[in-house]
């Protein structure tokens, strides 16, 4: 049955008989009378609609140009660092991983504990004033470990140089012959740039370089794959054909 804007006639004058039934009509048989009654008492006051008593409009918290400053001091008071992971100069800084704007934001209401700033307003000044902080992420275990091992290769390569360096001094006013190799980079033969020589075999050259230091000489021996390997063997052998 529909439900009609208004109640019966009878029901006006508080049958209650009728009562029940313009209830069940209304609830399919599942009467609330205290609803009923309600409505019944807003229609009597000429009230025909339930008022919305949530807010109209929201106001917004306005605060001094000193907290504005002091927020902004405070943020500052964070120690930042530059990216290590990019080639490229960039202005972004980035605070310590273990931060979030959560833990700064609670953090600054334990020092100003009268603070009646917001989250809200303390976020706007972050992402306002702050354009190029960010957050870390170097606690990631993998880049954790490149850079360890980055800073490993550093410190081994100046050890190696600084050894080189004093040997170098020490030959010089004695009978010692300082001698340094390396092997360069895999010379491919033919170098051509055609298309067709991405998808041909080409020939892999070594090239053996020794340096007399004391001596102020330096050697290069150059062998294809065709004739040997570079392994041990070829190495002595080089070394050895050199000195003699």
């Amino acid at each position: 049955m529909a439900c009609q804007e208004t109640p019966p006639t009878a029901c006006r004058e508080k049958s209650s008989k009728c009562l029940a039934v313009y209830i069940a009509s209304i609830e399919n048989g599942r009467p609330r009378r205290a609803e009923y009654k309600c409505w019944l008492k807003r229609k009597n006051q000429g009230v025909n609609a339930v008022m919305d008593h949530r807010s109209k409009g929201t106001t917004t918290k306005k605060y001094f140009s000193e907290v504005h400053e002091e927020i902004k001091g405070y943020i500052d008071s964070f120690p930042r660092e530059e990216n290590h992971y990019s080639h490229n100069k960039s202005a972004k800084l980035f605070l310590s991983p273990d931060l979030n704007l959560n833990r700064m934001y609670r953090a600054y209401i334990e020092k100003c504990p009268r603070s009646s700033v917001t989250y809200k307003f303390y976020a706007e000044i972050f992402h306002t004033d702050f354009c190029n902080l960010r957050f870390g992420t170097s606690n990631d275990p993998e880049k954790r470990n490149l850079m360890n091992a980055l800073q490993l290769h550093h410190r081994k390569a100046e050890k190696a140089r600084v050894t080189m360096n004093k040997d170098m001094a020490d030959s010089l006013i004695s009978d010692t012959n300082v001698i340094s190799i390396d092997f360069t980079q895999v010379l491919f033969l033919i170098s051509l740039t055609h298309s067709a020589m991405f998808y041909s075999r080409q020939l892999s050259c070594y090239n053996l370089g020794i340096d007399l230091l004391d001596l102020e000489r330096a050697f290069m021996c150059l062998w294809d794959e065709s004739l040997t390997d570079r392994g041990g063997n070829e190495i002595a052998s080089g070394l050895l054909k050199t000195i003699r």
